[in-house]
């Protein structure tokens, strides 16, 4: 028989001693890798052959010595063959030549000493004396003494390589404590991250002589902490000589759960000792490891008193709070990603279609106990995912489904329970701060929204807290601890180019805490209204300036899941609308979203319409931004019959020169032009550059626009001259007044750049293309439509220049980025690409040419092949309309308010 350890002993020496030592090593290692005569040799085998065996595939033997072993040993000289402890070990130190010896330790039992190499016979010392270099564990004392070098030479077993990992293993008939304090683990308890193998490692790995093995699983309620701890305490039940879970929630849950510890396992307590401590003092003189689970968590300092401080116990707490590294090791359980709640629906839902359940993972927001309550209600009620999707996101029924579908998925609470008593445990502010943000995006909502906003667009106690950053610290540290929400660092909101990069705080909250605590926790029309209002003081005044946009980023999401309330009633429409018309308007500007621009203006416009009617001024305002939308949205007409509607009413209020009727009539005058309405856009800008001159003065930035205007319409007249004259002017102002990078000096600067090119200077258009580009590409991007203009324009001055291959590497890129922004069929994505293939005819590449059509002008080919040639002229005819593209101003107008 082969064992990992062999005990080598005397029965008449230390055949107690011995025995006493092995039944506590059972404790610990299983019988197979334990070798002891009376249990290791069954009838019939051969004593020596046996014994000669274990000895040879031993990695550890302990030679157990007690008062008579050297006596013994030395009387039995003569008497090899009957002396098996000497053959033992002989046959041990004779090992230790071998590649992978075994580890001799002499065990002194019985008041015993370690033998010196003269005491032996001086026939035995040539084969033994090797045992007296060898350092000697000694057992003395009394029991608690005992117990410790027990350990002592548990833990010197457990270093040897290869030796089995020493786990607790009850005696038998003895009924090891199990205590799970109700709970239940899921029946369909999955795992997909792991966490069980690392919270495994987390404790074996930090365990010591007299520092615990401490792990934290925090995490938002509903991500499974109790379920893992669960099906770890049930999966490693026998590593330990008792299991046992204390409600940690007060200081009374605990104290409870402590005294019943105690009286199972009859731990004493002393006069005036609370059962905390009665327990405590009773597991540190445990020599075999418990796990000791604190569920639910809420304070390390409140929890800290309860804990054993010495030992070699296992401890493991749950909690929402993430600030438990002060004394224990911490991990943080995550929600799944779509693809891990997918599957863990799909077991479930096996007639479900992969695509809804995506979709329903998604809303669910991959919160473990929200998938298996979803499931749970689906197969209960027979319902579809469709239909559970449409409870999900309804107004009146989002959080009442998520008080359903309990059965069976081993979790204590629902979500809508479980989130609804953290929030009860919130202080007043802190309730207050998740009372206006569970109206916003589940997107981060920067924090100084709220540390910006006004004592009055606040609640009292909230708006106190906000004034002050220790109060304000607090209150956001509440909201962590209860995992209600994050905290992240976000990119600085206001930026400067020369600053090094900054960051902010937000705060971000998982979507099924929002619909709980809106469902059940918020007044909405006090609380809708409220967060609207805070909304409209977080925005800059000018949404158009690039140095406004990273604000604009960060609040838009918000602005958005405003219209999912729109219908209810709770937004106060007015500072909605507003809000509205400011991120249109940075929509169309910044990132250049043409449909939702059109989409949040045409509500605001909607709102003012049916608030205050069609002539009162915010309702002009929205609808001249919607105007402005659609113009660079390529719908002419309906931006036309707005521009109309703008000037007939503004002209009727204000008179014909109002600075608000210039631009008006400016706007209109631009989509007249694109329409190919010169004459009736030249009479509308001669007008207004008249008036403006007369009214604002020659610099005004209004007089100016409308002087740009005028030049673009004279230069589609063909009366460049004309146009030279007046963007010349136009340019040595704005330089002068706004600077060289201001977006209306680089609109002019372009300008003129055609207009030179026109004329035949090309080298005068090259140095003002370059120079646009250049500044464009820093400021506003690579992909911005202005930065596209300019290296558009700029390739077609290269090209009448002779430099085809500058041209036609400006035009590739030019026609990449007019296909991932523009879309394949758009007409600009097509007239880059009819660029492009005059670019290569005139090189002479042919064939890349042909591919080229082939590819980008599907339209193209459609057409009857006689038709081809008259139809390549007409689109030379329309591509020198659109290209050189002189840029139109159609700056928007500011809301009055």
């Amino acid at each position: 028989m082969s064992a990992d350890l062999f005990i080598s002993y005397r029965r008449a020496d230390t055949g107690g001693h011995a025995g006493r030592l092995y039944d506590r090593l059972r404790y610990w290692f299983d019988d197979a890798a334990l070798f002891y005569d009376l249990d290791g040799i069954d009838m019939g085998e051969s004593f020596s052959d046996t014994i000669e065996a274990a000895v040879v595939g031993a990695s550890v033997v302990l030679v157990v010595i007690g008062p008579d072993w050297l006596e013994e040993i030395n009387r039995r000289v003569a008497e090899p063959e009957v002396d098996f402890v000497r053959r033992e070990v002989e046959l041990a130190l004779a090992r230790r030549k071998e590649e992978h010896p075994p580890v001799i330790v002499p065990v002194l039992m019985g008041g015993a000493v370690m033998p010196s190499a003269t005491q032996f016979h001086e026939a035995l010392q040539p084969a033994l004396t090797g045992l007296c270099t060898l350092d000697a564990h000694t057992f003395q004392g009394k029991q608690t003494d005992w117990d410790q070098q027990f350990v002592r030479l548990r833990d010197r077993l457990a270093q040897v390589p290869g030796f089995p990992e020493p786990y607790f293993r009850a005696p038998r008939g003895v009924e090891q404590p199990f205590h799970l304090i109700g709970h239940s683990i899921s029946p369909h308890f999955q795992d997909p991250n792991g966490l069980l193998l690392r919270l495994r490692q987390s404790l074996v790995g930090s365990g010591g002589a007299v520092i615990l093995a401490r792990a934290a699983l925090f995490g938002m309620g509903g991500l499974g902490k109790t379920q893992l701890a669960l099906k770890y305490s049930l999966e490693y039940r026998d590593a330990y000589a008792g299991v046992w879970w204390f409600r940690a929630e007060t200081e009374t849950t605990l104290q409870l759960s402590a005294q019943e510890a105690c009286q199972v396992v009859g731990a004493p307590s002393q006069p005036g000792e609370n059962p905390s401590a009665a327990l405590n003092r009773w597991l540190e003189r445990q020599d075999c490891t418990w796990l000791l689970v604190y569920d639910n968590a809420e304070d390390m300092a409140a929890l800290r008193p309860h804990l054993p401080q010495v030992g070699r116990h296992h401890l493991i707490i749950t909690s929402r709070n993430s600030v438990w590294g002060g004394i224990a090791q911490t991990l943080e359980l995550d929600f799944w990603t779509p693809e891990q709640s997918a599957d863990f629906l799909a077991a479930r839902l096996s007639s479900a279609g992969h695509d809804d359940l995506m979709a329903l993972a998604k809303d669910l927001g991959g919160l473990p106990l929200a998938l298996e309550q979803a499931a749970s209600y689906i197969e209960e009620t027979a319902c579809t995912v469709a239909e559970y999707r449409k409870l999900l996101t309804g107004i009146d029924t989002e959080g009442l489904i998520l008080d359903e579908g309990r059965a069976a998925t081993g979790y204590e609470r629902t979500v809508a329970a479980t989130l609804t008593l953290a929030f009860e445990k919130l202080s007043l502010p802190s309730q207050q701060l998740l009372r206006l943000c569970a109206y916003a995006a589940p997107e981060p909502l920067p924090e100084c929204f709220f540390l910006q906003a006004a004592a009055a667009d606040l609640p009292l106690e909230l708006a106190t807290a906000v004034s002050q950053p220790l109060a304000w610290n607090k209150i956001v540290g509440e909201l962590r601890r209860y995992g209600l929400a994050e905290r992240h660092e976000v990119p600085a909101l206001d930026r400067a180019e020369s600053d090094l990069p900054r960051t902010e705080q937000a705060l971000s909250l998982h979507r099924l805490t929002q619909q709980t605590t809106r469902a059940r926790n918020t007044q909405p029309a006090e609380d809708c209204r409220a967060f609207v209002r805070l909304l409209t003081t977080c925005c800059p005044a000018d949404p158009e300036l690039p140095e406004s946009w990273p604000h604009y980023a960060a609040l838009t999401p918000h602005v958005t899941q405003l219209n999912r309330y729109f219908d209810t009633g709770w937004c106060e429409l007015r500072p909605y609308s507003w809000l509205l018309n400011q991120v249109g308007r940075y929509l169309l500007s910044g990132p250049t979203l043409y449909a939702e621009s059109v989409s949040l203006l045409r509500r605001a416009l909607a709102i003012d319409q049916a608030e205050l009617g069609e002539e009162h001024p915010y309702t002009v305002t929205s609808m001249h931004n919607l105007a402005a939308t659609l113009w660079d949205q390529g719908d002419l007409s309906g931006a036309r019959a707005l521009q109309e509607k703008v000037v007939e009413v503004s002209r009727r209020f204000l008179g014909e020169a109002h600075p608000y009727i210039l631009r008006s009539m400016n706007n209109l005058a631009s989509t007249l032009q694109s329409q190919g309405d010169l004459s009736g856009a030249l009479a509308l800008q001669e007008k207004v550059v008249e008036v403006s001159r007369r009214v604002l003065g020659e610099e005004h930035p209004d007089t100016l626009t409308s002087m740009n205007n005028l030049a673009l319409t004279l230069g589609n007249q063909g009366d460049l001259a004309g146009a030279r004259a007046l963007q010349e002017k136009l340019l040595e102002v704005l330089c002068r007044v706004q600077g060289e990078e201001h977006p209306y000096t680089l609109t002019s600067m372009n300008n003129l750049a055609e207009t030179l090119r026109g004329q035949g200077d090309l080298a005068g258009a090259c140095v003002l293309n370059e120079k646009v580009l250049e500044v464009r590409r820093r400021v506003q991007g690579e992909e911005h439509p202005d930065t596209l203009t300019s290296m558009n324009n700029l390739a077609l001055t290269l090209g009448n220049q002779g430099d085809l291959a500058g041209a036609r590497i400006l035009q590739e890129k030019l026609l990449e980025a007019k296909r991932r922004v523009q879309g394949e069929k758009h007409p600009e994505t097509s007239g880059s690409a009819w660029n492009l293939f005059c670019t290569l005819n005139k090189m002479g590449e042919y064939n890349t040419a042909q591919e080229l059509l082939r590819s980008h002008l599907v339209w193209l080919l459609e057409r009857d092949p006689n038709e081809l040639g008259a139809l390549q002229q007409q689109i030379r005819e329309r591509v020198r309309e659109q290209f050189p593209h002189p840029e139109n101003d159609t700056s928007q107008m500011n809301d009055p308010n």
